[in-house]
């Protein structure tokens, strides 16, 4: 990052400055600079944040739609110098060219935001720390106006639950959300000519529903029984299952009719 003071004839040196990494709230980890001088001109600023496997594991939840907000809040103490003259003076005002010392960041105010694209997010830094290769693809979800503005609203109702870390309810409005759809539940792609084509696409949406369905809720007895407990990692599955289904519909809705040979 770039710092520099805001007058000519001022010196500020930053005795210590802690960054913080804050992201939905939690802090993750800090950095400590000491001693890097500030004057007018551009000065170059370097943080480096160690984050612990916990704190990837919660950036990554927290990797949803296309981005990931952050704050760095930046406190410490701070001491400079002003030699310029023309300033009004207090009987408290520093004499020109003197030392003084100030704390910063205290009340909250000196916090940069900043936003990581999802696929930077993939692509430079879980990638290289682990085993395994991201395929970030786009899925392209009707807005809230279209003909599947009610499955779209139970979309957004499910995004607002994975959020939250409310992996049943992700359930719950994913299976809301295919409910809603145009013909549901069985004539969601009459539109279709092929019928081997329309009948697999039918049965993999009754199959979702069913999954949708049984990871609402958990119990070893009474209506519940047999339904199977969801973690986050089932509450992304079934959010993306539900986004698949979603425009898959759109697209067949949109299409003109293809001609059967």
């Amino acid at each position: 990052m770039t710092a520099r003071t805001l007058r000519e004839n001022v010196t500020v040196q930053l005795h210590l400055m802690r960054a913080e990494l804050i992201v939905g709230g939690e802090r993750l980890g800090q950095d400590i600079l000491t001693g890097e001088y500030l004057s007018p001109g551009d000065t170059q600023l370097t943080v480096e944040v160690p984050v612990d496997r916990p704190a990837l594991e919660y950036l990554d939840q927290m990797a949803h739609g296309t981005q990931i907000d952050a704050n760095l809040r930046l406190t410490g103490w701070l001491r400079g110098q002003d030699r310029n003259t023309d300033r009004t003076a207090y009987a408290n005002t520093p004499q020109p060219g003197e030392w003084v010392f100030e704390r910063f960041g205290q009340a909250g105010q000196n916090e940069l935001q900043f936003r990581i694209a999802r696929s930077d997010w993939f692509a430079q830094v879980l990638e290289p720390l682990g085993t395994a290769e991201y395929l970030c693809t786009e899925i392209a979800v009707p807005r809230g106006d279209s003909p599947l503005r009610q499955s779209a609203n139970h979309l957004q109702e499910a995004e607002r639950a994975f959020r939250q870390g409310d992996d049943a309810q992700v359930f719950l409005k994913c299976r809301g959300a295919l409910d809603a759809l145009p013909g549901a539940p069985k004539g969601v792609f009459a539109a279709l000519e092929y019928k081997r084509e329309r009948d697999t696409l039918d049965e993999l949406l009754r199959a979702a529903g069913n999954y949708f369905h049984l990871g609402r809720h958990t119990a070893d007895e009474g209506p519940q029984e047999g339904n199977f407990p969801v973690d986050h990692a089932d509450a992304e599955f079934a959010l993306n299952l539900a986004k698949l289904f979603i425009a898959q519909t759109a697209r067949v809705l949109a299409r003109p009719p293809r001609m059967s040979a």
